[in-house]
């Protein structure tokens, strides 16, 4: 399924806390998939994305890159709703240094 994603360009290095995080380096090219303020992607707190260099699938922090552009990209199974609530997978939720697992 293809859908309208976002380029941003990592600003910083971060190496990742999570087994879902990406890890970053300066100059990267990362294509994400949030809905909100894209081209202020320090608005969106965590996005979910690929990293173009390691081929890393997983959260970055939006305060890490800025924006490059709108991009065609296919959707992550990760994004297919499920018709069962009660069979998707826990969302993360971060709250400061803290991460907070719901399943709403």
């Amino acid at each position: 399924m293809a859908a309208d994603g976002f380029q941003y360009r990592s600003v910083y290095s971060y190496c990742k806390d999570w087994e879902d995080d990406i890890d970053l380096e300066p100059g990267d090219i990362l294509t994400g998939f949030k809905e909100g303020d894209e081209q202020h992607p320090e608005c969106l707190g965590w996005i979910v994305g690929f990293n173009e260099r390691t081929k890393q699938r997983g959260d970055f922090p939006g305060t890490y890159v800025q924006y490059v552009g709108p991009v065609k990209m296919s959707v992550p199974d990760r994004f297919l709703l499920f018709p069962d609530l009660s069979q998707q997978p826990p969302r993360r939720v971060r709250l400061a240094a803290f991460t907070v697992l719901t399943n709403d």
